[in-house]
């Protein structure tokens, strides 16, 4: 059986080469809790896993695998991307042949990958990317807050002055009708009279004046305390995202729902592009800006199956993004039609996405890129020229013009998105009901 970095990809899971699907699946899932960069797992461990489980997920791949030739070491292809689509449905249905790589390109772009990898279709690995400057954000602050603030259940100082000051008042006049009584019983005593009613006839006015007192006294700090300590409860963020997510910085996974062994090789390569995405959005975003927080799979708002690749939420500014995995080439982009070398491309619909997302969150500034990819693993391929037309866009006020670019463009245009956001705070509100469009 062919051995990957020392160890089989079935103990990179922890299953054993008889595992089925489920076993491989679920051992996956169990891996990805402490594997993944945010849970503290490093990010050459939560690459081995997904390469690991890529390739035993995949029954045809997973047979080459046991079969023989060793399966090629991994090397990055970079960790998770997305998979929107060009004609508003689901990129899981995506039939285009223009918008992927063919077997034949891919062996003239990658040939340098083909010796390390073993094969000749497999991608070269993706260039590190440079780390971006850090601007040194605090870490994040929560609206609602995380904690329940201090509730001031004390009462002002004046009514304890006010409890003394009638309670003084309330004693001595108690205390004068006590002498007043004792001085009656003393002198009909004195006189031969008849002393036994003088009792009977004080008390009751004593009780009464040290009761009425004592209520007169308390009642202000009594009031006081009752109302401040029944105070309204203060909504909390964990009212809206579970406590333990709300550090989490990454939610889905890239490129779930890309089926290979449905789809085969189309899913595999969009896959990779989405893992590229969501590789750079994790260094160039998550890694400088702890309040941003990126989404893997969205759905558009009223839509089943239409998908958002990745959407990264920073303060109250969304950016939706669109990963293609593409042939290598020269590509021109006027915010509506794309060609690679001459030829005219398939239309993105992520326009018509951000325009749904804007009609459903009206307070959010919402903007859409779609990042190519290339088979070279460069960060500046493919070349993308943008058109002199800004203003362009299809006659159909549902669209909105969206950018297209490289990776090496795209983490300077991520930069200065995250920069030009400038907080640290999650409104756990507005990101509970972003997640709601999360694809189940």
């Amino acid at each position: 059986m062919a051995q990957t970095a020392g160890i089989t990809l079935y103990e990179t899971l922890g299953v054993e080469p008889t595992a089925s699907q489920d076993e491989i699946r679920r051992a996956y899932r169990k891996l990805l809790r402490t594997a993944h960069p945010d849970s503290g797992g490093t990010v050459g461990m939560f690459r081995s896993i997904q390469h690991a489980y890529e390739v035993l997920s995949d029954p045809t791949q997973r047979s080459q695998y046991d079969a023989g030739p060793p399966h090629p070491p991994f090397s990055d292809p970079g960790p998770p991307a997305g998979h929107s689509t060009s004609d508003g449905e689901s990129s899981n249905s995506k039939e285009s042949s223009n918008q992927e790589p063919s077997a034949d390109s891919e062996q003239s772009t990658a040939s340098d990958s083909s010796a390390r990898h073993g094969r000749n279709d497999a991608p070269s690995p993706m260039d590190d990317i440079p780390a971006p400057p850090d601007p040194g954000f605090p870490e994040p602050t929560f609206i609602p807050p995380e904690h329940p603030p201090e509730r001031n259940t004390k009462a002002p100082t004046w009514t304890k002055i006010w409890a003394w000051v009638l309670g003084g008042i309330g004693v001595l006049l108690a205390a004068f009708q006590l002498v007043g009584m004792f001085a009656t019983i003393s002198f009909r005593n004195s006189a031969g009279g008849d002393s036994s009613t003088v009792i009977g006839d004080f008390m009751p006015r004593i009780v009464g004046t040290v009761i009425f007192f004592l209520i007169i006294a308390l009642l202000p700090y009594v009031i006081f305390k009752f109302v401040r300590s029944r105070a309204p409860r203060v909504p909390l963020a964990s009212d809206f995202i579970q406590s333990q997510y709300l550090r989490n910085q990454e939610f889905g996974i890239p490129g779930e729902g890309l089926s290979i062994a449905r789809f085969g090789k189309r899913a595999q390569l969009g896959r990779t592009g989405e893992e590229r995405t969501a590789r750079v959005l994790r260094e160039v975003a998550l890694s400088i800006a702890p309040s941003a927080r990126v989404i893997h799979g969205l759905r558009w708002p009223g839509k089943d199956h239409a998908d958002i690749d990745h959407a990264i939420l920073v303060g109250a500014n969304l950016m939706l993004v669109d990963s293609k995995y593409m042939q290598d080439g020269n590509y021109w982009f006027d915010n509506v039609d794309l060609y690679r070398d001459g030829v005219q491309m398939d239309p993105f619909k992520l326009g018509f996405a951000v325009t749904a997302v804007r009609n459903r969150f009206p307070n959010l500034n919402v903007s859409g890129v779609v990042l190519i990819h290339s088979p070279t693993g460069n960060l500046a391929r493919p070349p993308v020229e943008l058109a002199n037309v800004p203003a362009r866009r299809l006659d159909d006020p549902n669209y909105v013009a969206v950018l297209a670019m490289n990776a090496k463009s795209f983490t300077q245009h991520l930069h200065r998105f995250v920069i030009g956001s400038n907080t640290n705070t999650v409104d756990t509100k507005l990101l509970a009901d972003v997640l709601n469009l999360k694809q189940l």
